[in-house]
């Protein structure tokens, strides 16, 4: 059984950083954990979870609603905070720069950009221009 979410499943985390290095990451720490598939449920919701929290109270409507290219982006963000997760932190085994952390450090810098404004999905937003309650009644 897939372990997934209500934005990003695990075919998308295996997509991006590979079958065996997710199974790498996934089998690091399995304290508390019935397998792989427990701690990849795990980094899923605390991944979902996180993003959205970051943008509960902006301007954007939670659960996100926007267009597929904004959804694409918004599921990267998810994937590489579930790789996070997975790592714990850990530093990779090679000797290569930590393409993770860079990763992780380019997609806050989106999102705050994002909720700073200086980009924006094609819809999703909160109307603040309408009342919220009936008027005139």
């Amino acid at each position: 059984m897939a372990a997934t979410g209500t934005y990003i499943s695990d075919s998308l985390i295996y997509e991006l950083f590979g079958s065996d290095q997710v199974t790498k990451w996934a089998t690091l720490d399995t304290r508390g954990f019935s397998g792989n598939e427990a701690r990849l449920q795990a980094a899923i919701d605390w991944a979902e979870a996180n993003i959205e929290t970051r943008f509960r109270g902006s301007k954007w409507a939670i659960p996100f609603a926007v267009g597929a290219a904004g959804m694409k982006t918004i599921r990267h963000w998810m994937v590489v905070y579930a790789v996070m997760w997975l790592r714990g932190g850990r530093p990779l085994d090679d000797d290569q720069k930590d393409y993770v952390l860079e990763l992780k450090k380019a997609v806050d810098d989106e999102i705050t950009e994002c909720l700073m404004g200086a980009w924006t999905f094609e819809s999703g937003e909160v109307d603040t221009t309408t009342p919220e309650v009936p008027t005139g009644l």
